[in-house]
């Protein structure tokens, strides 16, 4: 059976099977349990009284419990496809409650462990690989686990370098919208931004009227309907809300709103830009360079 050497114990579950058929671990999906109760949980998918599980379970005190060994899949998300690519690991939450906060301690384990898939099976340390629940289905999970920071510490880890400052409690990983016009949206979290805009198919015309995108979409979720009151990017303290993130201001390019690639001044690929993709490249080879500047709406 294979768990990572940082596994402090292990327990068995019935909830597990094969992965599919030529599935490849490319990616880490995380999860809170809702629940403070590190045993109760260990005990539910132990005796299989659900039918759900992980591979690992982080307890408050930083904690790693192996569940299902990494050959094998585990039933997280209720699909298979995405169970069968992904280690996925639990959080055990230090309160019940909104906001669902994991402690440090976990935040930590949770980054040491993520290092060390990435060490093992080349899992990239990205926001596209290393996913929360809540990005595969429609639910809150992981509640207030901070997922930029787990990312941003194992890129530090791997690299050798020293951790940030444990999260506080209040921290979450909630996007900050800053509202550029009708068509465009920046998501800013610490250390990550992304540039959103409508759908509009290629030729101007829309299947819809008006046409409706992941910016229209984001905006919908982060505020109630008429209620845009985030700052402009022609705000006089749009550039402290980068340096507030730990987001290079040439990062933005605040005549469009674009997401840029500092070395180059292109447009970044997919509107994103993170320190996790940027430590990623730092140490696997350069992208294509078509690839690298391909332009976003």
């Amino acid at each position: 059976m294979t768990f990572s050497p940082l596994t402090t114990r292990t327990i068995h579950t019935r909830n597990q099977g094969p992965r599919n058929a030529g599935a490849r671990i490319d990616s880490i999906i995380l999860h809170h349990a809702a629940s403070a109760n590190l045993e109760a949980i260990l005990a539910m998918i132990g005796n299989a009284t659900r039918q759900v599980s992980y591979n690992y379970i982080i307890g408050n005190a930083g904690q790693i419990v192996g569940i299902v060994p990494e050959q094998n899949r585990s039933w997280s998300v209720g699909n298979a496809a995405w169970d069968s690519r992904a280690i996925t690991i639990c959080h055990i939450n230090e309160r019940v409650g909104e906001p669902w906060p994991v402690s440090a301690a976990a935040h930590n384990a949770s980054a040491e462990l993520v290092a060390d898939i990435h060490r093992r099976r080349g899992v990239p340390m990205n926001r596209t690989r290393i996913v929360g629940d809540r990005q595969i289905r429609a639910t809150r999970c992981p509640g207030g686990l901070s997922m930029d920071d787990i990312v941003a510490r194992a890129v530090r880890l791997v690299a050798g370098g020293s951790t940030p400052s444990p999260v506080q409690e209040e921290e979450t990983d909630m996007p900050y919208p800053i509202f550029l016009d009708n068509r465009h949206l920046l998501v800013i979290g610490p250390g990550f931004i992304s540039h959103l805009s409508t759908n509009t198919p290629i030729g101007g015309q829309a299947t819809r009227n008006p046409p409706r995108g992941p910016a229209d979409l984001t905006r919908d979720i982060i505020t109630p309907a008429g209620a845009h009151n985030w700052i402009g990017l022609d705000a006089p303290n749009f550039l402290a809300q980068l340096d507030s993130f730990g987001i290079p201001r040439e990062v933005v390019d605040v005549a469009t709103g674009h997401v840029l690639d500092p070395s180059t001044g292109t447009r970044r690929a997919g509107g994103v830009w993170s320190w996790a993709r940027v430590a990623a490249q730092n140490t696997t080879p350069a992208p294509n360079a078509a690839t690298d500047t391909a332009q976003v709406s």
